[in-house]
């Protein structure tokens, strides 16, 4: 027994020997890895990289909401409403429901089965209301069909997120939001939402050309209108948020890392009136599409004192022959202006006294000596076989004559003179405008080359010269104006939370275009153009009328013309005409000046500015008239109206003059809505509606206020 002792204990000891051995050697190695690392070791960047060490951050974008436009009164021209989009991922929680085996109490279900169920009821309910909510003729159970088809698939090819809505507005996404598994949060429900910001334009085609567009990431180098001349103050600036990857393969917010906010953009509110753009549109409009052969036409409608813009209309006629307002005709179309030239070239006359508005010049049957043959003037007088004919008569009937006659006659030997009155006048200038990108002018020089006496000619009738109509209509809004240029504006101000951050006050380009004996002379000139002239068409208007017509050839492409010598007449013998009237009214007490155009297609046809635009003009100014309670006739205050006895109807319960309810709404929105019902909105505080008054359905006269309070 001794011997097999001893055999046993001598067995421990060398077992135990062996792994003392062992466990020295292993904290040799252990010591000695330990001090390669921190002494020795160096990270091989081809296998494994410091970052790899490092909880990777990223930045995320956090966009500025975009300003919003106003008119001149408030209203909304231009704003970003917020729209959702609704995604669901198809197998949300289907691998943690697998992984839940434990039984349940009293049944046979593992409490993943049960949970997996509870989602596909949830689903049933959620399709089924989202159908309802976008009542757009979604099927809610081809919706739950196909989710429940990608939840069972395996296949990598198969999409697990799908995309159910999108462009939902705030109100339905509330609604949403309400529903089953939508409920839920994101990461168990499998309900997706991400916000983004439309830019929505509320009155569609009115002024869209002068608004402009802007499209998503722009810089504002592409953009047009008012949307990229002033996308400095509109976009606002972005902010930067940064976030983490964690345990969960899900990103949240970084804590260590700085954030920045977003600062909104600005506001601006323009000169427009959006009644006054809505007169002018539909004047213009009426005229273009009485006749398919006009391709451009455009009307600017300013206040006289100010130079403030109340509306710009530009239509171009795009292949389908539907007018639109797809380019700037105002601000880019750079022609010759034809007769409403005369007017300037008159002031200069008065000015320089020359002539009077009853001098009287011999017609010498249209011929001027000195004049090229073949650019001798036929005119109205020569028809009429007339003698003599005065300067007022030969501006009613538009003489090319008259004023030819009288520019070489005074001017010949001293051209710059004449020339020169034009730049005083602001056409040779070429100011800047707020949108950007208006043509400039050419005033022939007499210092020229190719300058010659036909130029100086040409020039008195409007043509050798080169201008917008947005200079033309200054010019005659000077004349409105006591002889005080002053430079059309757009914008008024920039409001930042409501509050006017920078304004844009009226800004004068000249001190004086001309005297005031000169410019009474003038206006009782351009009143009688409209009296007995050229412009007779605006007589039967609701107020006083001084203006000016103009008829105009277009210059016609190198492959289009017939020759260089007859650059207005095709290889057919067709023309574009370009046809125009500006002027001014009340004429005895001027606020407004406006301009129409209209540019024809090739044709054998002329086209007056006496007619078409003569027409869209006076629509104008009988609208302003109609709108402006100043200038109508007040009923005496003894004369009785007849009673009304109104009864709404249940039909009649729909009607606009019933409160809308835009009670959760967000401010743009609910701005929006109100003033689409006819109503005007006061707010305040700040998140979404809490509160309306008058209350959803109430009756209130279209006009009326609708004040509401945000949380």
């Amino acid at each position: 027994m001794a011997k097999e002792g001893g055999h046993t204990y001598n067995t421990a000891s060398r077992t135990l020997l062996v792994l003392t051995i062992l466990f020295i050697l292993a904290s040799f190695v252990l010591v000695g890895r330990i001090i390669q690392i921190k002494y020795f070791w160096e990270p091989d960047p081809r296998a494994l990289r410091m970052r790899e060490f490092k909880v990777q951050s990223s930045s995320v974008k956090l966009e500025a909401l975009r300003g919003n436009i106003l008119d001149c009164n408030g209203k909304l021209l231009a704003t970003s409403i917020p729209r959702y989009d609704i995604q669901i991922d198809c197998q949300v929680q289907k691998k943690a429901y697998q992984e839940q085996t434990d039984k349940v109490e009293g049944s046979n279900k593992t409490i993943g089965m049960q949970n997996e169920e509870e989602w596909k009821r949830d689903l049933k309910a959620f399709t089924k209301g989202l159908a309802r909510i976008l009542n757009d003729g979604s099927s809610a159970e081809a919706m739950e069909k196909d989710i429940l088809r990608r939840r069972g698939s395996s296949d990598p090819k198969v999409a697990k997120t799908i995309t159910l809505a999108s462009g939902v507005p705030y109100k339905k996404y509330l609604e949403i939001k309400k529903l089953p598994l939508a409920r839920r949060h994101q990461s168990s429900g499998g309900v997706i939402t991400t916000v983004r910001y439309e830019r929505q334009y509320p009155y569609g085609e009115l002024a869209r050309r002068t608004l402009g567009y802007i499209k998503k990431n722009d810089d504002g180098n592409s953009a047009k209108g008012i949307e990229g001349s002033f996308n400095y103050e509109l976009h606002g600036t972005d902010g930067i948020e940064w976030t983490k990857l964690v345990d969960s393969k899900k990103r949240v917010k970084d804590t260590d890392s700085t954030s920045v906010e977003p600062v909104n953009g600005n506001d601006l509110k323009l000169t427009l009136d959006i009644d006054i753009q809505d007169i002018a549109d539909k004047a213009l409009r009426k005229q273009v599409e009485e006749d398919p052969n006009i391709e451009d036409a455009c009307m600017v409608v300013m206040e006289v004192k100010t130079g403030a813009v109340k509306a710009m209309v530009n239509l171009h006629r795009d292949q389908n022959g539907k007018a639109e307002e797809s380019y700037n005709i105002v601000l880019k179309r750079s022609s010759e202006p034809g007769s409403v030239f005369k007017t300037a070239g008159l002031m200069t006359l008065l000015e320089d006294k020359k002539v009077k508005l009853n001098t009287r010049i011999e017609t010498n049957h249209g011929k001027i000596k000195n004049f090229p043959d073949d650019r001798h003037i036929a005119d109205y007088e020569r028809e009429k076989h007339r003698n003599t004919i005065s300067v007022l008569e030969g501006l009613e009937m538009s003489s090319n004559y008259v004023f030819t006659y009288l520019a070489l006659k005074y001017y010949s030997n001293c051209p710059k003179e004449f020339t020169g009155r034009y730049y005083d006048y602001g056409f040779g200038s070429n100011w800047e405008f707020d949108i950007k990108g208006m043509a400039g002018c050419r005033i022939p020089d007499p210092d020229a080359d190719k300058w010659s006496l036909t130029d100086l000619g040409s020039l008195a009738y409007g043509y050798a010269a080169e201008v917008t109509p947005l200079h033309t209509l200054t010019f005659y809004n000077g004349i409105a104006n006591n002889g005080n240029l002053v430079k059309p504006r757009l914008v008024e101000e920039v409001l930042e939370y409501g509050k006017t951050v920078k304004s844009y006050p009226p800004v004068s380009l000249n001190r004086s275009i001309c005297s005031r004996a000169t410019r009474d002379t003038l206006v009782r000139a351009l009143r009688s153009v409209v009296t007995n002239g050229t412009g007779s068409r605006l007589k039967s208007a609701k107020c006083a009328v001084a203006g000016k017509t103009g008829t105009a050839r277009i210059m016609l492409s190198k492959e289009e013309r017939m020759s260089n010598k007859k650059p207005y007449v095709s290889k057919d013998g067709k023309k574009r005409n370009q046809g125009s009237f500006v002027g001014f009214f009340p004429a005895e007490n001027p606020i407004y000046s406006a301009i129409v155009v209209v540019y024809s297609g090739l044709s054998e046809k002329a086209y007056y500015g006496g007619t078409r635009p003569a027409e869209a003009f006076r629509e104008v100014v009988d609208g302003i008239y109609a709108m402006n309670p100043a200038w109508r006739e007040v009923i005496d205050r003894e004369e009785s109206l007849p009673g009304m006895n109104l009864r709404l109807s249940a039909v009649d319960r729909n009607d606009p003059e019933i409160t809308p309810d835009v009670m959760g709404l967000g401010l743009n929105e609910a701005i929006y809505k109100i003033e689409n019902s006819g109503y005007q909105c006061r707010f305040s505080g700040v998140g979404h509606v809490a509160d309306q008054s008058p209350a959803p359905g109430k009756d209130l006269k279209k006009g009326g206020i609708i004040s509401i309070r945000l949380e």
